[in-house]
């Protein structure tokens, strides 16, 4: 039976700041694209992509008093909808869809500029480190800062490459990607659809035997081997890449006969879309074989339990029985020495002795005996 529920302006906007809208979604069963169409019928702000992963968070914008946006939205809940997760992907697949044809849109083509111009402080900073950077064996300046863009390229194509990456970051902003520093490693990641992705600009090189002297000649032939024996050219082209091991889909944009890098962003803009659309897929198969493994270990180790329980309970079993058999056996030894004390004397003094060894051997077995209730001894202490 479905639910009917209001999700109210100020508590959802309360909510999808506190929440990361794919957990919030569940919540509602509903998926982020619903919930995000929601929140726009609200008129209320939501976090952009990759606000999450960023260790600082922003201050987030205020919730506008606007004239004729209602006060809650009505959604449904279908606990027993077997076409709920259908209605998700197809909702999904619809995203991409206007997320790739916005990139194919001629309209949309993005423009590298000439020159920067007020560049993003990342771009600024990576420019930075470039400038004053050294080449290494293969030609590309080495950075050493983990708070730069991933960029493996010659000085020569420095102001080239920050253009690129500048004009790719605008571009990106708008649909609600980011591009940032995963600071523990220096890797260049975009978030994308939710998904995090691994980006590298860098200008290959093309390995090249230098000229030898005939010395070294020679000690190539003794040895088989010669140090510093090749030498890297720079290719002058840059190459975008998806720095990710997806299968099925491009990673790789690069200057060509034909087009240039500059070009080729919108169509690097749409291998993000897909590469993050694949990521899911893996995501969310990987999230369900986790669950199910820990679903087996909880099986398992409620099994483990009512089995250690089960030990338990019948070795308790066993005591108890031999417990009582023995005490069978001890009273049955009691009432013997009681007759045959008897049939000797003819009675048993009270306070006597062997009254009184009668009395502490009737407590003892039924202290042993489990069906049978006594007092306690100094033994219990």
């Amino acid at each position: 039976m479905e639910e009917t529920i209001k999700l109210y302006r100020e508590e959802l906007y309360e909510q999808v700041w506190s929440i990361p809208m794919t957990k919030l979604a569940k919540q509602y069963q509903i998926s982020d694209v619903g919930l995000a169409k929601i929140c726009k019928k609200l008129k209320i702000p939501v976090p952009g992509r990759g606000y999450w992963a960023k260790k600082g968070k922003k201050k987030r914008p205020p919730l506008l008093l606007i004239k004729g946006v209602p006060e809650f939205a009505v959604h449904r809940i279908f606990p027993e909808n077997p076409n709920l997760e259908k209605e998700q992907n197809k909702e999904e697949n619809d995203e991409i869809q206007v997320l790739v044809a916005f990139e194919e849109n001629p309209e949309n083509y993005i423009k590298v500029p000439e020159k920067l111009y007020s560049p993003h402080p990342l771009v600024a900073f990576t420019k930075q480190c470039l400038r004053t950077g050294h080449s290494d064996t293969y030609g590309h300046v080495r950075i050493v800062h983990n708070k730069c863009l991933d960029t493996r390229i010659t000085k020569g194509n420095i102001d080239r490459a920050m253009r690129i990456y500048i004009a790719l970051i605008k571009a990106l902003e708008p649909g609600g990607f980011s591009v940032s520093i995963n600071e523990s490693n220096g890797t260049t990641i975009v978030s994308v659809l939710g998904e995090i992705l691994k980006i590298r600009l860098e200008e290959p090189t093309t390995k090249v035997e230098r000229e030898l002297t005939q010395e070294e000649k020679k000690k190539l032939l003794q040895n088989g081997w010669l140090y510093d024996r090749y030498r890297y050219v720079p290719s002058g082209k840059l190459v975008f890449k998806i720095d990710e091991y997806i299968d099925g889909i491009r990673k790789s944009w690069s200057d060509g006969k034909k087009h240039q890098l500059e070009d080729l962003l919108n169509s690097f803009i749409i291998g993000l879309i897909r590469a993050a659309e694949k990521e899911k897929i893996k995501r969310l198969e990987r999230e369900q074989r986790e669950r199910e493994w820990r679903e087996q270990e909880e099986e398992r180790r409620r099994k483990a339990e009512k089995i250690q329980k089960e030990k338990e309970r019948l070795e308790r079993l066993l005591r108890e029985a031999e417990a009582w058999q023995k005490a069978q056996q001890i009273r049955t030894y009691i009432e013997a020495v009681k007759q045959a004390a008897i049939q000797k004397y003819g009675f048993i003094n009270t306070g006597s002795e062997l009254d009184n060894w009668l009395k502490w051997t009737t407590q003892q077995v039924d202290r042993l005996d489990p069906l049978a209730e006594s007092p306690l001894s100094i033994l219990d202490e």
